[in-house]
């Protein structure tokens, strides 16, 4: 009788180590769940900024040259110039804030790999 209750016993302590394993096993599937998510919607919207960085650069670029053509023009286009310069400055302005944004972005997304691999 004293061997059937150790038994019984055993086995219901290997169930409650066999379930709570499975809540463990669950509980990392979440997590690692989560953090592919937070690694994905990283990863989107650093792509985003990037084409945001991108079309900003081209725009710079064009600016730049308008600029200088205005530059070589008559007094005629003093106007034009100055609006070419203070777009400029904006653009510039908004190319340091995606620049910035970009690096948060690069930095989230690392982090959020980092996570996964410790997950993995």
């Amino acid at each position: 009788q004293g061997g059937y209750n150790e038994e019984d016993r055993l086995k219901h302590i290997n169930l409650e180590i066999a379930q709570l394993e499975a809540e463990e096993d669950a509980r990392h599937r979440q997590e690692l769940d989560q953090v592919r998510e937070q690694e994905q919607a990283a990863t989107q919207e650093l792509r985003f900024k990037s084409e945001q960085l991108a079309m900003a650069e081209k725009e710079l670029l064009a600016l730049r040259e308008e600029r200088n053509a205005a530059l070589r023009k008559s007094e005629e286009d003093r106007a034009h110039k100055e609006q070419a310069v203070v777009r400029e400055r904006e653009l510039m302005s908004e190319l340091a804030e995606a620049r910035e944004t970009r690096a948060a972005l690069d930095a989230k997304r690392t982090a959020a790999q980092e996570r996964l691999d410790e997950c993995l």
